[in-house]
């Protein structure tokens, strides 16, 4: 892994407890780095910052692209509400 140890990608715990608050700071955090989309032509349903916080939820509920599909639908008011 170019002189990288695997342990510096683990983390012992998660930084939060609260979904929400890792939503919130995960699409600020991408706001600032990605662009809102990967090219003139896309069909701009999610940002990519949107679409980066998905992924951070996904992982922080150890969940599958089915699982966190059901899980943002499941939760519409608390997570994709505020999105679109």
């Amino acid at each position: 892994m170019n002189g990288l140890c695997k342990e510096s990608f683990t983390m012992a715990s998660p930084m939060t407890n609260s979904p929400v608050a890792l939503a919130k700071e995960a699409l600020k955090v991408a706001e600032a780095a990605l662009a809102a989309y990967s090219h003139p032509n896309s069909p701009k349903t999610l940002t990519q910052p949107q679409l980066f916080a998905i992924l951070a939820l996904r992982q922080f509920f150890k969940t599958d692209y089915r699982g966190g599909v059901q899980m943002l639908h499941d939760s519409s008011r608390t997570f994709a509400k505020p999105w679109i």
